[in-house]
């Protein structure tokens, strides 16, 4: 019988092509980690990570070669570093989010167009968004169990966080 962490490993290589997309969590775990790693346990969104959480997601993004995302959870990634980040670093976290920004392959679905779906009056712009995914989507990691049940109940694939982070 394969292990949890064996078939972790299987999903991202079958994937690997395609990149990952981070739901706004590990996003801004990302974002605030590759900042400055002292900052994610000082910054309120960030609290419930421990750096080797921002060290998993680093090498995972490294390892999928592209980082996807959308503009939704760009937006959302933003807010929560607002109210996060603390004023006197907020020039130079924006620094590193704007490059940050730079290297992701973004995916614009009009909201419009997402909101039509169900699915939108369950979890919202953000992750309908991430829903909305077309073509070859992304492997999707998240800590957000309705978002990663939707995901499953549509054959998309997806890694709850929740589920791996203790195998490393």
């Amino acid at each position: 019988m394969r292990s949890a962490l064996d078939r972790f490993n299987e999903t991202v290589a079958r994937y690997r092509n395609r990149g990952v997309l981070l739901d706004a969590n590990l996003l801004v775990l990302y974002v605030v980690g590759s900042h400055d790693a002292r900052l994610i346990q000082a910054t309120k969104a960030t609290r419930s990570f421990e750096r080797r959480d921002f060290e998993f997601i680093a090498r995972l993004v490294a390892y999928a070669g592209r980082l996807v995302t959308t503009p939704h959870l760009l937006t959302e990634v933003n807010g929560l570093s607002n109210t996060g980040v603390p004023r006197r670093l907020r020039r130079d976290y924006l620094t590193t989010f704007r490059k940050q920004i730079g290297s992701m392959v973004e995916v614009h679905t009009e909201a419009a167009a997402i909101a039509e779906d169900e699915v939108f009056l369950r979890l919202g712009l953000t992750d309908a968004a991430v829903l909305s995914l077309g073509g070859d989507p992304p492997l999707v990691v998240s800590t957000d169990l309705d978002l990663c049940v939707a995901l499953d109940s549509r054959r998309l694939a997806v890694v709850n966080y929740n589920h791996v982070r203790f195998l490393f």
